[in-house]
């Protein structure tokens, strides 16, 4: 199920926590922010960049983020041939559900212990049978409001339950331990996505997972491919763009919001960043991915 006549973009379904997104233009590599999610596409292949670590997703294969994730995105798209694909969000009680219901066991524990981060653990992973069963049952009932409130929660479940049961998706279950690293850094990183105009103090973030500094930095930066700062004003700059885009404001509006003193700093580092001035966004006019609500 695919949309050829209609711009890029987004669009709600009838399932809770499940949206459509295509494209009908091919896109050279632009900045993108993943949400918390699973990422699934239907026809097509996108190709993001994190620093030097390249990764690769199509109807084969999917992605998991368990945090905001930035990276640079690129596909090959046409109104013939459309990249489109499903995003389903989860939260922790999600995870917990399936969790309390199916302990991890020694069969479906991951080689790795250690739960250190990395940003290279953003593979996509192999979209098995059952699974693929479950995703073409979610399509034939996004469009119906009546079967969507009877079935949409089960087989939302049971997709997450086929994802936590894959071995590569480690940062799944650790999605749902907040003790260990990787739900440390993950809850932090939500925490900054949702109050993004705080002051950026690495001690008190540091403070807050129970890092020294110096520990806290070398982690985040495995995590994200990133530093903190870097990371939060990509972050930054990326919201400020929604709120142009999509909420009328204007670039000193925005600019305040997600955290500029100056709108004149704000402004020379969006154009770098987007490669175009904040002033020229339209809402009319600009069409990119946006999974956030």
């Amino acid at each position: 199920m695919c949309i050829t006549q209609a711009p890029n973009g987004t669009m709600k379904t009838a399932v809770k926590g499940v949206k459509l997104f295509w494209g009908v233009e091919a896109s050279l590599p632009r900045p993108l922010v993943y949400q918390s999610g699973l990422f699934f596409l239907l026809q097509g292949e996108k190709k993001g960049q994190i620093r030097n670590y390249t990764f690769v997703y199509d109807q084969d294969y999917y992605l998991v983020f368990t945090s905001p994730v930035t990276s640079l995105c690129s596909y090959n798209a046409s109104y013939e041939k459309p990249v489109c694909g499903l995003f389903i969000e989860f939260c922790k009680n999600d995870i917990r559900e399936i969790l309390t219901k199916f302990p991890m066991t020694d069969k479906t524990k991951s080689k790795r212990h250690d739960h250190s981060p990395r940003f290279e653990t953003i593979n996509p992973t192999k979209v098995n049978s059952n699974m693929r069963i479950a995703i073409h049952r979610l399509l034939t009932i996004i469009n119906d409001d009546i079967a969507s409130q009877i079935l949409g929660k089960s087989i939302h479940q049971e997709i997450l339950f086929y994802a936590l049961q894959d071995r590569n998706n480690l940062s799944l279950r650790s999605y749902y331990d907040r003790n260990n690293t990787n739900g440390k850094i993950d809850k932090l990183i939500e925490d900054i996505y949702l109050d993004i105009a705080q002051p950026i103090n690495i001690q008190n973030m540091a403070k807050s997972v129970n890092m020294s500094s110096s520990t806290f930095y070398r982690i985040f930066i495995d995590k994200t491919g990133q530093s903190p700062l870097q990371f939060i004003k990509k972050l930054r700059l990326h919201k400020a763009r929604d709120m142009i885009v999509f909420d009328g404001m204007s670039v000193g509006q925005a600019a305040h919001a997600v955290g500029y003193e100056s709108q004149s700093q704000f402004s020379r580092e969006f154009k770098k960043y987007f490669d175009m001035p904040a002033k020229e966004y339209h809402r009319s006019s600009e069409s990119y991915w946006k999974f956030s609500d």
